[in-house]
């Protein structure tokens, strides 16, 4: 078996990273605009957000709201 190389390893990494950023982006920015289009106008006291507290929503909601499918045998 082929031992990786120091360049494809960095090359592996880079693309995982970049990967993590374009959809951290693809669900921030929907949420973004859902909020300032939608919750400003229609909600008395609520302000607009940024991208990055969009960003910080969706994983604050995807920590509170993620599916725990852990089978119990008692019984």
């Amino acid at each position: 078996m082929k031992k990786k190389s120091t360049s494809d390893m960095f090359l592996t990494f880079s693309l995982a990273f970049m990967l993590i950023i374009s959809m951290a982006m693809i669900l921030a920015f929907p949420t973004m605009w859902l909020w300032n289009g939608v919750l400003v106008d229609a909600v008395d006291g609520i302000n607009q957000i940024s991208f990055f507290q969009a960003l910080g929503l969706n994983l604050l909601f995807s920590i509170l709201f993620k599916s725990n499918n852990i089978k119990s045998n008692n019984g």
